[in-house]
């Protein structure tokens, strides 16, 4: 197997862009990811399935890159209900990303749940910072919103996330 784009970068090579077959191996390797990230943005599994199957037709063509279209989906996703985080306030200071165990705790869950009880802001808030490991500040600038509203989707996704763990081991005992 080749070297990843951290090692090459590290080891002063510049990344290459990926050929046709790679991308094809990222989209079939990562199917299952893909499609549970395409569903959790758009709320609907049918459009999750065209979206990432016209994802996987754009990064053929090379007129695309699934990241690209990745922002894009949760930008339109979102900017309906960022509004209502405006003004929120969080007293549980700064947040961060969920860790691997977090994530694989969320995609065991109900996708439907998730789509049901989380508004689409957080949900690519979520996405943004856990999956892309991207910065407050940068989901800000990827959708179009401001820091404090990134802030309140973390803390509602926080405090989500305890109410369901609590619900789950009261159900569980």
């Amino acid at each position: 197997m080749g070297a990843s784009k951290r090692e090459r970068a590290s080891s002063g090579h510049k990344p290459s862009i990926a050929s046709i077959a790679e991308i094809e191996n990222a989209f079939d390797t990562e199917s299952e990811l893909l499609q549970w990230i395409a569903w959790l943005i758009t709320g609907d599994q049918g459009l999750a399935a065209r979206c990432v199957a016209d994802a996987r037709k754009l990064s053929r063509e090379k007129t695309g890159v699934f990241s690209d279209w990745l922002i894009q989906w949760a930008r339109s996703a979102t900017i309906q209900t960022s509004h209502q985080y405006e003004n929120a306030r969080c007293v549980h200071g700064e947040h961060t990303p969920l860790t691997i165990e977090q994530i694989e705790n969320l995609r065991i869950m109900s996708l439907e749940l998730m789509i049901e009880e989380l508004d689409a802001f957080t949900r690519a808030v979520m996405l943004l910072r856990s999956i892309q490991r991207c910065t407050i500040h940068d989901c800000a600038l990827r959708l179009g919103s401001t820091r404090s509203a990134i802030v309140a989707a973390c803390c509602a996704l926080e405090e989500w996330i305890l109410f369901r763990r609590g619900f789950h081991q009261l159900n569980a005992g």
